[in-house]
Protein backbone atom coordinates (compact mmCIF):
# COMPACT_ATOMS: atom_id res chain seq x y z
CA UNK A 1 0.00 0.00 0.00
CA UNK A 2 1.85 3.40 -0.86
CA UNK A 3 1.28 6.20 1.39
CA UNK A 4 0.22 9.90 0.01
CA UNK A 5 -0.48 13.59 1.16
CA UNK A 6 -1.31 16.45 -0.96
CA UNK A 7 0.90 19.72 -0.73
CA UNK A 8 -0.37 23.22 -0.73
CA UNK A 9 1.88 25.46 -2.67
CA UNK A 10 0.49 28.69 -1.29
CA UNK A 11 0.88 27.71 2.24
CA UNK A 12 3.52 25.35 1.68
CA UNK A 13 2.09 22.70 4.12
CA UNK A 14 0.64 19.03 3.27
CA UNK A 15 -2.69 18.17 3.77
CA UNK A 16 -3.68 14.76 4.96
CA UNK A 17 -2.00 11.15 4.85
CA UNK A 18 -3.99 9.03 2.54
CA UNK A 19 -3.36 5.59 1.38
CA UNK A 20 -4.02 3.94 -2.03
CA UNK A 21 -2.93 0.49 -3.98
CA UNK A 22 -0.89 2.52 -6.87
CA UNK A 23 -1.07 6.27 -8.39
CA UNK A 24 -3.77 6.17 -10.68
CA UNK A 25 -6.27 5.12 -8.08
CA UNK A 26 -4.64 7.95 -5.86
CA UNK A 27 -5.14 10.21 -8.67
CA UNK A 28 -8.87 9.02 -9.58
CA UNK A 29 -9.80 8.80 -6.15
CA UNK A 30 -8.36 12.17 -4.91
CA UNK A 31 -9.54 14.10 -8.13
CA UNK A 32 -13.03 12.79 -7.77
CA UNK A 33 -13.58 14.46 -4.15
CA UNK A 34 -11.88 17.42 -5.50
CA UNK A 35 -14.14 17.72 -8.04
CA UNK A 36 -17.08 16.99 -5.66
CA UNK A 37 -15.72 19.81 -3.50
CA UNK A 38 -15.03 17.41 -0.85
CA UNK A 39 -11.39 18.33 -0.06
CA UNK A 40 -12.41 22.05 0.14
CA UNK A 41 -9.68 24.80 -0.53
CA UNK A 42 -8.72 21.97 -3.53
CA UNK A 43 -11.71 22.30 -4.98
CA UNK A 44 -11.44 26.14 -5.21
CA UNK A 45 -7.57 26.49 -6.10
CA UNK A 46 -6.38 23.29 -7.94
CA UNK A 47 -3.60 24.71 -9.46
CA UNK A 48 -2.21 25.10 -5.87
CA UNK A 49 -2.03 21.44 -4.74
CA UNK A 50 -0.66 18.73 -5.72
CA UNK A 51 -0.13 14.55 -4.59
CA UNK A 52 2.61 13.47 -3.27
CA UNK A 53 3.97 9.82 -2.46
CA UNK A 54 5.57 9.95 0.38
CA UNK A 55 5.56 6.27 1.54
CA UNK A 56 4.56 2.38 1.52
CA UNK A 57 2.99 0.59 3.80
CA UNK A 58 4.43 -3.27 4.04
CA UNK A 59 1.18 -4.97 5.55
CA UNK A 60 3.09 -8.06 6.35
CA UNK A 61 5.95 -6.65 8.36
CA UNK A 62 3.98 -3.41 9.65
CA UNK A 63 6.34 -1.54 8.36
CA UNK A 64 6.53 2.07 7.16
CA UNK A 65 9.52 2.85 4.58
CA UNK A 66 10.09 6.08 2.05
CA UNK A 67 12.89 6.39 -0.23
CA UNK A 68 11.86 9.34 -1.91
CA UNK A 69 9.28 11.56 -2.04
CA UNK A 70 7.63 11.69 -5.77
CA UNK A 71 5.12 13.84 -7.35
CA UNK A 72 2.17 11.86 -9.01
CA UNK A 73 -0.61 14.82 -9.57
CA UNK A 74 -1.37 18.29 -10.15
CA UNK A 75 -5.33 19.14 -9.59
CA UNK A 76 -4.68 21.58 -11.87
CA UNK A 77 -5.03 19.45 -14.30
CA UNK A 78 -8.47 18.73 -14.04
CA UNK A 79 -9.55 22.19 -15.06
CA UNK A 80 -7.06 22.27 -18.05
CA UNK A 81 -9.08 18.59 -18.96
CA UNK A 82 -11.94 20.27 -19.60
CA UNK A 83 -10.71 22.92 -21.81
Amino acid sequence: MNIYTIKDDASQTCEGVYSFVNDAVAIRTLSMAAQGGQLGLVSKFPADFHIYKIGEFDEAEIKITSNEVKFVYNFGDIQNAGK
